[in-house]
């Protein structure tokens, strides 16, 4: 998964300025298919980050970080100044995206001109530069504003994996790789009822997921549904329970691996409107098919009069 390359990317930095010197030439050797743009992205998303928090004991570091990500993008054929713009350039855009989000509780209207406007900004690369951030943020605050900031990256996440423009697929792998960050803080045990909805996001982000095979995109998307029915069961959240019901039961219906769901019910057969309408299906479901409780799901079509 990309979020578990950059922590990868991460570890690589740290154990570059943990060796001896002369030695970074075979950390690097012993880890080939890390050597590449995103690992110099990473070493200037340190730099930049160390160089933020203004310690002058970080002086000599932050130079040798700097100077080491532009030798090796050489070594790579990459332009180092422009490598480091872009950097800086992506860092820049996120705390303005973030902003804007926390002063704006999300709204579109506000969010979505900003990235319409930078959408050469919104690839991949973002992903290394928002988990750099994470990483040396999440390190220095205190719960409280790691809450803060949970909250802000998964709104970032619902508004991108929404977005019409721009790359579909960069937009679903930074939408996945934020709300794996943000299951970092949103425990179940800590907080049960955030944790269950962005396992239903995430959910719905792998189901979408371009990258990688189908198959396992989908077997994902299954798992993370029913890690949140773990939580959004039918006595303790009946609504949040039959969408999470529902949508678990399309992404049976599209799978790949394993027993598929059966679709037995058309649009003809009941006409429900109103909100209630994925409960009521849902408990109609479970009411009618008790081989429900077996594990054999039985799907609604999604088409109603």
């Amino acid at each position: 998964m990309e979020e578990q390359r950059q922590q990868t990317y991460i570890e690589l930095v740290q154990a570059l300025l943990d060796c001896e010197d002369g030695t970074e030439a075979e950390i690097l050797e012993a880890h080939p298919k890390l050597v590449d743009e995103g690992l110099v992205a990473v070493l200037h998303g340190v730099a930049r980050m160390m160089r933020e928090q203004n310690d002058p004991a970080a002086a000599n570091t932050i130079e040798w970080l700097t100077k080491f990500a532009s030798q090796l993008a050489q070594l790579l054929g990459l332009e180092p100044e422009a490598n480091s713009a872009d950097g800086e350039s992506q860092f820049n855009f996120l705390m303005t995206v973030f902003q804007a989000i926390a002063d704006s509780s999300g709204n579109p209207q506000v969010v979505y001109p900003l990235f319409q406007a930078n959408l050469p900004l919104l690839d991949e690369q973002l992903i290394s530069v928002l988990t750099v951030w994470h990483q040396a943020t999440f390190a220095e605050v205190d719960e409280g504003d790691k809450q803060f900031f949970t909250a802000v990256i998964s709104e970032f996440a619902n508004l991108i994996q929404q977005f019409p423009l721009g790359s579909r697929l960069a937009n679903l792998e930074i939408a996945i790789a934020c709300y794996r960050l943000a299951l970092e803080v949103y425990t179940r045990a800590a907080y049960p009822e955030n944790w269950a909805m962005t396992q239903m996001n995430l959910a719905i982000a792998y189901g979408d997921q371009i990258r990688g095979e189908r198959a396992v995109n989908l077997e994902e998307s299954i798992a993370c549904y029913r890690l949140a029915l773990e939580v959004r069961t039918r006595e303790a959240y009946p609504e949040q329970w039959a969408r999470t019901q529902m949508n678990l039961a399309g992404a049976l219906q599209t799978r790949i691996r394993g027993e598929r769901a059966v679709q037995t019910f058309s649009h003809q057969n009941y006409r429900i409107i109103g909100d209630g309408i994925s409960y009521l299906v849902c408990w109609l479901i479970l009411q009618t098919f008790p081989k429900f409780g077996r594990g054999r799901l039985i799907a609604a079509n999604r088409t109603w009069g």
